[in-house]
């Protein structure tokens, strides 16, 4: 059926901006983009039009349906679009762009690079956002880390999450990163399964709120951060999968809490097998808890971790803070999330609740 049976066109952009502005957001995201294309004004339209998502880039190809570089918006942390690099790149003539440099390139990967990057800004730009997260791969080259790390740092102040996941692990590479980051990032993950990563990584300027080490499969426990690591680190939030800590372990850097060691720190877990908690505990004072009654925002996720039970135990300064292991881990079920939690002196994390009765 056609609906326009005399081809006569329908003048959007006459409309008041209230009704244009419920015409476009009956477009997807895609269809924004194109209109973006037509003129200054549509431009400007999509520009001041309010949305509510986060903006992703990602050059972790497995994690894309198609294993492709991808732009994506997030709305709750869940996938609510997906900008494919090699479609925008057919549509490449309309950013008016130089193309020089890229002309010049041999390296076909890193042509890639530069379109993300240079779609990454004309999107940011069109709907009005910051980047917010960046996937990246760990084995990526001297040159990719290095341009990538020098491009955000031209753009904004700030990454909420970053992430470096591969199978192999170029270590020159991630270093050079870190070491040329002028911006800070929230939220840092690594996600490897031969990481070879030389450490300390030069990491304490990123003002690091929290960080997170996994294996890519469960079935590969991490070995490459141990007990004396994780004391070392002086971060809000630490978060790892599987590994194979013992009692001992956790012993001692609950006891290098209770002494001072990492004051900021408000969370602390790891995928561990059931432990013997007389172990965890020998040498250290502690009330047991039989209610369930904390909750605490689990590593910024839509989700919460629920301390039902567990051990009470005091710092030196008084600060109270608990421990507990009944959360099966998602993929191994002979596993469990041992979990620490540092409550504030006087409210439950971020239910604003009065804990008097502790």
């Amino acid at each position: 059926m056609d609906f326009n049976p005399e081809g006569k066109t329908f003048p959007i952009l006459k409309l008041p901006f209230l009704p244009l502005s419920n015409v476009l957001h009956n477009f997807d995201y895609l269809e924004m983009l194109d209109f973006s294309f037509v003129s200054k004004k549509c431009q400007f339209v999509i520009q001041l039009i309010k949305s509510d998502f986060e903006i992703c880039l990602n050059f972790q190809r497995n994690r894309s349906p198609k294993k492709l570089i991808a732009i994506i918006f997030y709305r709750r942390k869940k996938c609510i679009f997906e900008f494919l690099i090699d479609e925008l790149n057919n549509r490449k003539k309309y950013l008016k762009r130089n193309d020089e440099s890229a002309q010049n390139m041999d390296d076909k990967h890193m042509i890639w690079v530069n379109s993300a990057k240079e779609w990454t800004d004309y999107i940011c730009g069109l709907f009005q956002k910051k980047l917010n997260y960046i996937y990246l791969h760990s084995d990526g080259s001297i040159q990719e880390m290095s341009d990538i790390s020098e491009w955000i740092n031209n753009r904004q102040n700030e990454l909420d999450y970053c992430e470096f996941s591969g199978d192999e692990t170029n270590s020159d590479s991630i270093e050079l990163f870190f070491k040329n980051a002028k911006f800070s990032i929230h939220n840092l993950s690594f996600a490897l399964d031969q990481p070879y990563l030389r450490k300390p990584l030069p990491i304490e300027a990123l003002d690091l709120t929290e960080l997170s080490f996994s294996s890519k499969t469960w079935k590969k426990p991490i070995t490459w951060i141990t007990v004396n690591d994780i004391i070392n680190l002086n971060y809000r939030r630490i978060v790892m999968g599987v590994c194979q800590f013992s009692e001992n372990d956790i012993n001692r850097i609950i006891k290098r809490w209770l002494d001072g060691n990492n004051p900021q720190m408000e969370f602390f877990t790891v995928a561990l097998k059931p432990l013997n908690f007389h172990l965890v505990l020998d040498g250290i004072e502690f009330e047991r808890r039989d209610r369930m009654d904390k909750i605490i925002d689990f590593m910024g996720r839509e989700e919460c971790h629920i301390f039902e039970g567990g051990y009470d135990i005091r710092g030196k300064d008084g600060t109270l803070a608990t421990i507990q292991q009944i959360r099966r881990f998602h993929s191994d079920t002979s596993k469990f999330w041992f979990a620490m939690a540092v409550w504030p002196y006087n409210k439950f994390p971020y239910k604003g609740q009065e804990r008097s009765d502790l």
